[in-house]
């Protein structure tokens, strides 16, 4: 999946969140479910920015009509390879 990797990118520091507006139709703080906790896409960067992390599921809710993800929910490890 692109947006898998893309976030990864961003854990790596060769991506950041401004990448993805295209996806959100601008709006970086869309709602987002980190390990069951409410926060929103910017916040998830800024948290993984610069941390080697292991994705352990990620599910993205688009809308139907624009196809801009309006909610994210993600569950990641701390990796220490």
């Amino acid at each position: 999946m692109h947006l898998l990797k893309k976030i990864i990118q961003v854990s790596e520091e060769k991506a950041t969140a401004d990448d993805f507006k295209p996806y959100m139709c601008g709006n970086l703080q869309t709602m987002t479910m980190i390990k069951g906790k409410k926060s929103t896409f910017l916040e998830l960067c800024e948290k993984i920015k610069g941390k080697k992390i292991k994705i352990k599921s990620l599910a993205l809710y688009k809308n139907e009509k624009n196809k801009c993800i309006e909610y994210i929910s993600i569950d990641y490890s701390k990796s220490f390879f």
